[in-house]
């Protein structure tokens, strides 16, 4: 029997599934920490850089929802939510969410993502991020996370202009 392109994708999608299914669960990626990074300041001078970074830089996902959930300056730390597409089975974009904590102590920070998840299909709903290949491929949505981490470390480490 001769399968075309797209009969021969959905055939090995469907048998992947399967195995998968019969499978023991994966584990959770969760949680996802940066490295720790240095700048100088006080935690509550980071801190609030931070914040500032993280407004700009995350996607709370909903128009009408908060990106900071929660700051804390003096205790050094900034909790908020990241909307944020990783690839799906045949490259098709899925929906991800994640929660972001910015934590802060003199002269360092670091970015921890916690409470990661994903809807592989319109039919599940939302589910923890796995560590598997398949309809999320973990290294590669480990990679966009840290970079990220990356952009809000990147902004909080910049200069302060003194007007």
């Amino acid at each position: 029997m001769r399968l075309g392109k797209l009969g021969l994708i959905a055939a090995i999608a469907v048998a992947g599934a399967s195995d998968t299914a019969a499978a023991a669960p994966w584990p959770l990626i969760d949680p996802v920490t940066s490295q720790v990074y240095e700048t100088p300041g006080d935690v509550k001078s980071i801190t609030s850089r931070g914040a500032t970074c993280m407004a700009r830089v995350l996607k709370p996902g909903v128009t009408t929802a908060a990106t900071i959930l929660s700051t804390d300056l003096e205790g050094g730390r900034v909790v908020a939510r990241h909307a944020y597409e990783t690839p799906g089975i045949l490259g098709q974009p899925m929906p991800s969410r994640a929660i972001v904590t910015f934590e802060a102590k003199e002269g360092r920070f670091r970015i921890v993502f916690t409470d990661m998840e994903e809807i592989p299909s319109p039919n599940l709903g939302w589910q923890p991020v796995r560590g598997r290949k398949g309809p999320t491929d973990a290294p590669r949505t480990i990679s966009l996370l840290l970079d990220t981490a990356w952009l809000v470390a990147k902004c909080v480490k910049a200069p302060v202009e003194d007007w």
